[in-house]
C-alpha cells in the first residue's frame, strides 16, 4: 500500500492531505489572513479609574489583558468570531504584545500586535475633577398652595 504524495500549489511542499487544495501551513495562513487582525490597536484608558473607551462608551475593566482581548475580538470580522479564542499574551515591550490566537480546534497563530495606550480622563472623572455635580430633587406635596410650593422649591435651589 503506497501513500499518495500531493503537491501544494501555493508553496510547493509535498504533503499527504490537502485542505481546499492547500497544505496545512498555507491553509492556516489563508484563514488568519481572512481574519484581518490589525497590527496596531489604539486603546484609551482613564488615568483616574479603571475604565476604557469602548465604542464611544466608557466601561470598567479588571486587567489590561481583558481590555486587549476585548479590543482584538472586536476588531475581527463578525462572521469569524464564533470560533476564535485569544489564549495567551506575552508583553514584549510597553507597547508590543505577542498574542496567541486560536481559530477552530487546532489552528494556532502568534502575532505581534502594537497596543497604543492613551491615558485620558473619562467623562465622569472629568466632571468630578472640575467640581461638577448633578442631582435630581423630587418634591411631593400633599395639600399646599401653588405659591407655597414655589417658595419651598426656590429655597431648595
Amino acid at each position: 500500500m503506497t501513500i499518495q504524495k500531493l503537491l501544494c500549489p501555493k508553496c510547493g511542499n509535498i504533503t499527504e492531505i490537502l485542505t481546499e487544495s492547500l497544505c496545512d501551513i498555507c491553509y492556516n495562513n489563508k484563514i488568519f489572513n481572512q481574519l484581518k487582525i490589525p497590527n496596531i490597536l489604539k486603546v484609551s484608558l482613564c488615568n483616574e479609574c479603571n475604565s476604557f473607551l469602548n465604542n464611544n462608551k466608557w466601561e470598567k475593566y479588571d486587567s489590561i489583558n481583558d481590555v486587549i482581548s476585548k479590543v482584538i475580538f472586536q476588531s475581527i470580522k463578525k462572521e469569524n468570531k464564533l470560533s476564535i479564542n485569544i489564549s495567551n499574551y506575552e508583553k514584549i515591550t510597553d507597547f508590543l504584545y505577542n498574542v496567541t490566537i486560536e481559530y477552530g480546534i487546532n489552528i494556532y497563530k502568534s502575532k505581534k500586535i502594537e497596543i497604543r495606550i492613551k491615558y485620558i480622563q473619562c467623562n465622569t472623572c472629568n466632571k468630578i475633577s472640575g467640581g461638577y455635580f448633578e442631582s435630581i430633587i423630587q418634591c411631593r406635596f400633599v395639600s399646599s398652595s401653588k405659591n407655597e410650593i414655589n417658595n419651598i422649591i426656590n429655597t431648595l435651589i
